[in-house]
């Protein structure tokens, strides 16, 4: 899947960036509790990597269910979000993980997932 640039653009993703009609679907389905959620992540984990780039920029759309669910894809995928602080702002940059350090909240330090 690619990303393109279109005139429109999605509801899900704003203006200015489309992906695959399908993807974008399974990822609104993230949101969902009572059990498209789980078909969903599995299809999304089935495509790979294709996906990430969908799913991140779909983050800010979902509620918090659904970005939960996302992480786990993320996770299963073997992408960890890393957050740092520096100062007063927080810096995110993509983690790529070896499959056996996917138990995420063991393999990185506490302080990452902390405000202390």
């Amino acid at each position: 899947m690619t990303a393109r640039c279109s005139a429109g653009g999605s509801p899900l993703f704003g203006a200015g960036t489309t992906h695959d009609p399908h993807t974008e679907r399974l990822i609104r389905q993230l949101d969902d509790s009572t059990g498209p959620s789980y078909d969903a992540r599995a299809e999304l984990i089935g495509i790979g990597s294709d996906a990430i780039p969908a799913i991140i920029d779909g983050l800010p759309s979902l509620g918090g269910f659904g970005q939960l669910t996302a992480i786990e894809v993320f996770a299963d995928l073997g992408l960890a979000i890393r957050s740092q602080r520096a100062g007063g702002i927080v810096l995110t940059r993509p983690l790529f993980l070896l499959h056996d350090w996917l138990d995420l909240w063991h393999a990185l330090p506490g302080e990452e997932w902390n405000c202390s």
